[in-house]
């Protein structure tokens, strides 16, 4: 799969543990050194 400019794609496994929740964390930095970070807490659950 390949991203459009200017965006990105994240895969991973979640855990097998039902009643969790996982939080995401990201960082954007561009050629100037501008930059962003976010951070989604309990993003989603687990089932």
């Amino acid at each position: 799969m390949e991203d459009e400019p200017g965006s990105w794609t994240a895969r991973f496994k979640a855990p097998k543990k039902t009643g969790a929740f996982v939080s995401l964390k990201a960082h954007a930095e561009a050629a100037d050194g501008l930059g962003v970070d976010q951070e989604i807490i309990r993003a989603f659950g687990l089932k």
